[in-house]
């Protein structure tokens, strides 16, 4: 079909998209037998279940225009919600969507547009690979908390020993120990304790939550 020859075609008009290259929306529509029909006749079943195979897609709607002759692929794509990296300089190599589905290096680097929580983990004591929706929205909801309470933005969250989880702000790394239930409890210390660090002169490494008494390691 003339109209999936190229991305240039008049007949072909793709919308939406922010993550998926439209290259590869046009390969999966590519997939599909080539119809002799004019265009507005053409069946969209099968080409709504080509491009639906692509992971960040979330829906689609196929649009038959008879003059101009075309069709219209507008793309619904799955919402980013957490990044994953391995370390703290590398760049994020997959991300979560708010359902839970995990989305990798194909469609990497994500747009700055997005706002995400970017998660450090290496993947061992915890794959992350096995994390479920629950799991996600936890951490997003670790990021949101510690925000709220400390008027900062959560720059990462490092879940590489996830017995010992720190969550970087602007101002300081806070050290929460493990992320249970018990956590939120603890972020909500921390208007009562930044003031105490913006106000030292020496470095601080970290504030640590991890106890019932809160103490502010200074770098040593």
């Amino acid at each position: 079909m003339a109209a999936f020859d190229n991305l240039s075609s008049p007949a072909l008009e793709i919308t939406n998209n922010r993550i998926v290259p439209s290259q590869k929306i046009l390969s999966a529509l590519r997939r599909n037998q080539v119809c002799t029909k004019p265009i507005f006749l053409v069946k969209t079943d099968n080409l709504k279940k080509s491009i639906m195979q692509l992971e960040p897609v979330r829906d689609v709607y196929i649009r038959r225009f008879w003059f101009p002759a075309r069709l219209q692929i507008i793309i619904i794509e799955r919402t980013p919600l957490i990044t994953i990296s391995p370390d703290i300089n590398v760049p994020p190599i997959a991300f979560f969507s708010a359902d839970g589905k995990l989305i990798g290096r194909d469609y990497m680097p994500l747009s700055p547009d997005f706002k995400t929580v970017k998660v450090i983990t290496y993947g061992s004591g915890d794959d992350y690979r096995n994390w479920d929706k629950a799991k996600v929205n936890n951490f997003k909801k670790l990021a949101a908390t510690v925000e709220m309470d400390s008027g900062e933005t959560v720059e990462y969250i490092d879940y590489r020993n996830p017995k010992d989880v720190y969550v970087k702000i602007p101002t300081v790394n806070i050290r929460l120990g493990s992320f249970n239930a018990g956590t939120f409890d603890k972020i909500h210390r921390i208007p009562s304790l930044l003031p105490q660090v913006k106000m030292l002169n020496k470095k601080v490494k970290y504030i640590d939550l991890r106890w019932d008494t809160n103490y502010i390691k200074l770098d040593e």
